[in-house]
Parts: C-alpha cells; structure tokens; sequence
C-alpha cells in the first residue's frame, strides 16, 4: 500500500506537475520531442553501384557528387537528399557538354517515411528481391536546358 501511495504522490522533475501512471521523470510538456530520423538505401549514380545507407534528422540535407572528363566532353551529377516534416526530397542535378553542346536537367521527386523501403531493390542491373529494399519516390519537379537550341532560337 505504501508503493501505491508513493506513486501517486510522484511529480514531473522539471515543473512539479502530477505525473500520470505511465509517466516517469518528466510529464509529456517537459519531455524533448523525439528527433524525426529517415534511414534509406540509395545506389549514387548508377543502380550497378553498392548501395548507400542514408541517415537524415529532420532539416538536414546530404550530397553525392561525380563528375569527369567524357570521350567528347565533360560531366557532372549530383544527387541531395533532404529530409523536412517527415518527407526526403531528392533532387538530382545533371549537367555535361558534349560534341552537340551543353544540356542541363534537374529533377525532384518526394517519399514520405513510412515509403522509404517500400520498393524492391536492384543487383546486377534489375530488380534483386534480396538487395535492400528501396524508397517508391514520387515525381515532383523536371526541367530541361539545351543551350545550344536556346542559341538557336528554339
């Protein structure tokens, strides 16, 4: 009986508020909000790649970057993964000059959490049951620049 009693006289540590029979230490005003997490596999670049665990708080952002010399040119792709409200954003910029001109894209698509391993992975060029189950994204944004039609006049 004296348990019984002691417990109901228990308090928050922090604000001296009544805690409920569940609570301990601190009531749910004085407890810190759990950080958001988001933990996802990508394969950067190329789905032939290794596959690459991404770890996100809420409002952090994360980059992959590649770029290089081409037989007529250059590249660069870049991919960054942004985690806000409990939805990644993934936005994949890609530019390159070629023996026909420059040409530019970027494109943006959106997962919520619960989506992240929703989607089948990829090994060997396809769909591997046993790869790391991937994000179902989502299309958001595209565009498209030519530069070289742009001088044109298209």
């Amino acid at each position: 009986m004296a348990l019984l009693e002691d417990y109901q006289n228990e308090v928050c540590d922090s604000c001296g508020e009544q805690l409920e029979a569940s609570q301990i230490g601190l009531c749910d005003d004085c407890q810190e909000p759990k950080p958001i997490l988001a933990r996802f596999f990508i394969y950067p670049y190329d789905p032939d790649n290794d596959p690459v665990y991404v770890t996100l708080k809420d409002g952090e952002s994360k980059s992959f970057e590649h770029s290089g010399p081409t037989d007529e040119g250059w590249f660069s792709h870049g991919e960054t993964y942004a985690l806000n409200d409990g939805v990644v954003t993934m936005t994949v910029g890609c530019d390159g000059m070629d023996c026909d001109g420059r040409l530019s894209s970027s494109n943006s698509w959106t997962c919520p959490i619960a989506d992240l391993q929703s989607r089948a992975g990829w090994r060997n060029g396809g769909q591997d049951p046993t790869a790391p189950k991937m994000p179902s994204w989502e299309p958001e944004s595209s565009s498209r620049r030519d530069y070289q039609a742009e001088a044109a006049g298209y």
